[in-house]
């Protein structure tokens, strides 16, 4: 099916925010998968023993216990997509680090518990911030089908991710999973910062995102009038209209100052 068939039936992918966000979807989850191979072939190798493995998997889950909460007071005091960061950072520090220590030697059973709980603070961080930040890229109006397509893609980069995963493990070795995983996860931020998230206007006005044309025209207007020298939009070409307007003004205005003193 071609670009614009996929628009026709799915119109929420015509939002290029909800196309990042999906991008970052199906990475995120696939270098889950990776890791959910990689930390269990690791420490089975390194110790020979299931309680070892027991220990360091409670060591990921247990943060969540407490840094689901604070993850969800962070994703309302500041951008779904800078809390997202950070927590898929996190996630790729410990799964990195854990990596390269597979690679490069034996690693003791303190490293490895330490390094997934780090691991586990991220992921209890990401989850409350990935829910709030749907809403806010995506109108009302087409959130079912986003939060449809969204899982639809989740669920499938983990589960290709895991399989990919187990060949490479038997092909090489967990440590190459595990730094996958990291670099997997680094790669998902320029994606999460590129995603506009204009709540500003929506809060002040309580409009969809579709519905915030003016305003934001409004707002391009009133920066460039300040001197703003970059604006990111989606409507192009309806606000370089605006910034061409008030380049002309600015021109007749100086003009009619260059008489008056001549």
């Amino acid at each position: 099916m071609s670009p614009r068939g996929l628009i026709r039936r799915f119109p929420v992918l015509a939002v290029r925010d909800f196309r990042l966000l999906l991008a970052d979807r199906l990475i995120a989850p696939a270098s889950v998968g990776f890791s959910l191979v990689g930390v269990s072939f690791a420490v089975l190798k390194a110790t020979n023993s299931a309680s070892d493995l027991s220990y360091v998997l409670a060591a990921q889950i247990a943060p969540s216990l407490i840094f689901a909460l604070i993850g969800g007071v962070a994703a309302d005091r500041f951008r779904a997509q800078r809390v997202i960061v950070v927590a898929n950072l996190m996630m790729a520090l410990g799964e990195g680090t854990f990596g390269v220590l597979v690679l490069t030697g034996h690693p003791p059973l303190w490293a490895m518990m330490g390094l997934e709980a780090v691991t586990g603070i991220g992921v209890a961080i990401f989850y409350p911030a990935s829910q709030a930040l749907l809403p806010r890229l995506v109108p009302g109006g087409l959130l079912q089908e986003a939060s449809a397509l969204s899982r639809l893609v989740m669920n499938t980069g983990q589960m290709a991710g895991a399989a990919v995963a187990g060949l490479l493990v038997a092909a090489t070795s967990a440590g190459v999973a595990l730094l996958l995983c990291g670099i997997g996860m680094v790669s998902t931020v320029p994606l999460l910062l590129s995603a506009s998230n204009k709540t500003f206007l929506g809060a002040v006005l309580g409009l969809e995102i579709g519905e915030r044309r003016e305003a934001s025209l409004a707002a391009t207007a009133l920066g460039a009038t300040l001197g703003c020298r970059v604006v990111r939009v989606h409507d192009v070409a309806a606000h370089r209209q605006v910034c061409l307007v008030l380049g002309a003004i600015e021109s007749a205005r100086r003009a009619d100052r260059a008489g008056v003193g001549a």
